[in-house]
């Protein structure tokens, strides 16, 4: 019994010796060519990576730098132009308080909690679609930005941008029908 294990025991360490050595003679073999390829993968996903943290962090300046304020609320460069230019035109309107503009998540939040408790206007979610919310303005699509103001028709009229009404059960709500540039 003793001699069966002892020749089972050599057996399995032989074939252990024989792989062992075959592992090795592979990585001699691909080492040079295959490292270097999967080195260079790697390098080159982790400068891709890079590259997109960067742009990504570069956004989120940019967004953080485009809201000016304009009247109590804050909106981006885009949209303060066009209410400049529409001032300029003959507006007389103005923003609906600190919320008419761009709005944080937690402004949006609260406005989506009256709303749901049946004391305030309709709003979208705070993870939905609206084009307040800074969240969804920070793809670099300022233009997309929408306002809340007092008199909605004397800014479709004088606006330099092709402006709309979107809901009809907010006459206040106005925004951009299309991209535009700022000159």
């Amino acid at each position: 019994m003793a001699e069966a294990r002892r020749k089972e025991r050599a057996a399995f360490d032989d074939y252990e010796l024989r792989r062992s050595e075959y592992l090795r003679s592979i990585r001699k073999r691909l080492s040079k060519a295959e490292r270097r390829s999967r080195r260079a993968r790697f390098i080159r996903a982790r400068a891709l990576w890079r590259k997109r943290r960067k742009e990504w962090r570069a956004a989120q300046r940019r967004a953080r730098s485009s809201y000016v304020r304009w009247g109590p609320a804050k909106v981006t460069r885009e949209f303060a132009w066009v209410l400049d230019s529409a001032r300029r035109r003959g507006w007389q309107g103005s923003l609906n308080g600190p919320r008419a503009g761009a709005r944080t998540y937690a402004m949006q939040a609260a406005l989506y909690a009256l709303y749901r408790a049946g004391r305030g206007a309709p709003a979208f979610p705070p993870n939905g679609p609206s084009r307040h919310l800074r969240g969804n303005l920070t793809q670099g699509r300022g233009w997309m930005q929408a306002v809340d103001v007092s008199d909605p028709q004397g800014l479709l009229r004088h606006a330099p941008v092709v402006l709309r009404v979107p809901f009809p059960y907010e006459p206040w709500h106005v925004e951009a029908a299309g991209h535009f540039r700022v000159p």
